[in-house]
């Protein structure tokens, strides 16, 4: 299997610097806007305001070679694997 990602649309946040943005969104994360490419607008169909989605996100600053690390960026704490870390 060979999957590949498509980008529909793109996430703006307020936060700029990856060392001031939250490791969890319950740990004060920012609103952000979802600015969706109009090409997929009618995808959005039938979707009330309110309704939850499932967003997933692709993070392109992330260090895709991690394997494992601290919980929260806490070195007090002993590492996780990252899957296990969401």
């Amino acid at each position: 299997m060979n999957p590949s990602l498509r980008v529909i649309g793109t996430v703006h946040s307020p936060i700029s610097d990856m060392e001031a943005a939250p490791k969890q969104g319950f740990l004060g994360g920012t609103e952000a806007t979802i600015e969706l490419d109009p090409a997929y607008a009618d995808g959005l169909d039938g979707l009330a305001p309110g309704e939850d989605v499932l967003l997933l996100t692709w993070l392109q600053r992330a260090d895709r070679e991690a394997l494992n690390a601290h919980p929260q960026g806490d070195a007090t704490l002993p590492k996780r694997g990252v899957f296990g870390l969401r």
